[in-house]
């Protein structure tokens, strides 16, 4: 963990993976909805009812604040460890619409 702290690179480029993953999950996620498929979270799914829009800046805004707190915090452990956690779920988020995007085709 000691060297994921001290490279800057490594933590920067782990945060901008996540806002790039995140962007993919919408728009993958807005080709789910319009081939029929359905969003499995409550919440972003009321949002989606209300505009593609509003749930892209609920989105957007929710996972870029989140960074720009690790970006603040990075110096605590915790902080690092959320980072790859966060890391590792929108990589799991990446595998399934892989396979929902196999499915519908």
């Amino acid at each position: 963990m000691r060297s994921y702290r001290d490279n800057q690179t490594s933590f920067l480029l782990v945060l901008a993976t996540i806002i790039v993953f995140n962007y993919v999950d919408y728009l993958l996620t807005v080709r789910v909805l319009r081939a029929g498929g359905a969003e499995l979270n409550p919440l972003m799914a009321r949002l989606f009812e209300i505009s593609p829009v509003v749930a892209a800046a609920a989105k957007m805004g929710t996972v870029g604040a989140a960074v720009l707190v690790l970006m603040l915090l990075r110096r605590y452990r915790r902080t690092l460890e959320a980072s790859l956690v966060l890391l590792l779920a929108f990589t799991a988020l990446m595998f399934y619409h892989a396979a929902v995007a196999i499915q519908l085709t």
